[in-house]
């Protein structure tokens, strides 16, 4: 289990990150930092950060290609 201490050090990593990448994604996030997502979801609810909105599904899915 994490401690109060191990959440401001996270916390502050992964605010860190979003200043240098402020378009970052909670994707981003997860594959950079080697944060699982129930991690992420954790410090949000306990308030420590905030996490960028959820990617719009246009973006999360790749285009259709058209084949002829």
């Amino acid at each position: 289990m994490y401690t109060e201490i191990d959440d401001l050090k996270h916390a502050a990593m992964i605010k860190e990150y979003l200043e240098k990448n402020p378009e970052a994604t909670r994707k981003d996030l997860t594959n950079v930092l080697r944060f699982n997502y129930r991690r992420l979801i954790q410090l949000d609810k306990v308030g420590v950060i905030t996490l960028p909105a959820a990617t719009p599904l246009g973006k999360r899915n790749k285009p259709k290609t058209v084949r002829l």
